[in-house]
């Protein structure tokens, strides 16, 4: 707790992220805060699809658009 202080974090300070796609702030009770498959689940095994190696942040317009594709594919498509 010290450091959280000490880094002048307290119990409001809010989290914030970015989009891994597009960058877009996003605090932690945002509504359109997603975790996004960096693979699509289909081409992923069971235990895969629940290992966060696979898993990153992204607002719910970029998972929408992102669709089936792969995360390079729709880095390079974007």
């Amino acid at each position: 707790m010290k450091a959280r202080i000490a880094a002048g974090f307290n119990d409001k300070t809010p989290f914030v992220a970015p989009c891994t796609y597009c960058g877009r702030s996003m605090e932690v009770d945002d509504p359109n805060i997603n975790l996004a498959h960096t693979v699509p689940r289909s081409e992923l095994t069971f235990e895969q699809v629940k290992s966060e190696e696979f898993l990153t942040l992204s607002c719910r317009d970029c998972n929408t658009a992102m669709g089936t594709m792969t995360q390079s594919e729709f880095i390079g498509e974007k």
